[in-house]
C-alpha cells in the first residue's frame, strides 16, 4: 500500500493500527487538545502526508461537515474519502530497512538521509512532520542524529 494511492479506502478497510496512527495525527494537530482541528489544521496534515489542497478543497471537506472545525470521526471519514490506503507495518519495515545498516533489529538510520529521500520523493517534510520526526530521533555518540525506526514502528502499531 502507498500514501500516493488514491483510492478510496472504506472505513472497514482500516486496520486497528491504521485507525491508531489517524489517531495520533489528529491529537498531533489538535495542539490546544479540545478535540477539533480548524481549517489550517486541515491543511497541514495534508502538506505533512505530501498531498496540497487547495483551500476549496479544504472548505468543501469543512462544508462536508457543516462546520468549521472537524471531529475525530469525521476526520477519520474525510480521511478514509480522500487518503486512500495507509501502508501497514510491514510495508514500513521493509522501507525502514532498506535505511538501516543490515541485521539491525531497531532499525536506526541516518535521519537526514531519511529525510532527504522523503523530499526527493514528493513527501512534503514541513514543521509537522518536523516535529513528528524529531520525537523519533536519537543522538548517537558519534553526534550522528539517528532515526528510531523500531521505535517508531512500536508507537504505530501500539
Amino acid at each position: 500500500m502507498s500514501l500516493t494511492n488514491n483510492q478510496p479506502v472504506n472505513l472497514s478497510q482500516y486496520t486497528q493500527e491504521q485507525i491508531k496512527t489517524l489517531k495520533d495525527a489528529f491529537q498531533l494537530l489538535d495542539e490546544d487538545g479540545d478535540g477539533v482541528i480548524s481549517a489550517q489544521d486541515l491543511d497541514k496534515i495534508w502538506q505533512s502526508l505530501g498531498k496540497k489542497m487547495s483551500s476549496s478543497e479544504i472548505a468543501e471537506m469543512l462544508g462536508r461537515s457543516e462546520l468549521d472545525q472537524v471531529t475525530f470521526p469525521v476526520f477519520l471519514s474525510l480521511m478514509s474519502g480522500s487518503l486512500g490506503a495507509l501502508p501497514d507495518e510491514g510495508d514500513i519495515r521493509d522501507a525502514l530497512e532498506l535505511f538501516s545498516k543490515p541485521g539491525d533489529p531497531d532499525l536506526n538510520c541516518d535521519a537526514g538521509e531519511l529525510r532527504e529521500y522523503l523530499r526527493i520523493s514528493g513527501f512534503a517534510v514541513d514543521e509537522a512532520f518536523e516535529r513528528l520526526l524529531r520525537s523519533f530521533v536519537a543522538q548517537s555518540v558519534t553526534g550522528q542524529q539517528l532515526f528510531k525506526g523500531k521505535r517508531f514502528l512500536d508507537a504505530v502499531s501500539e
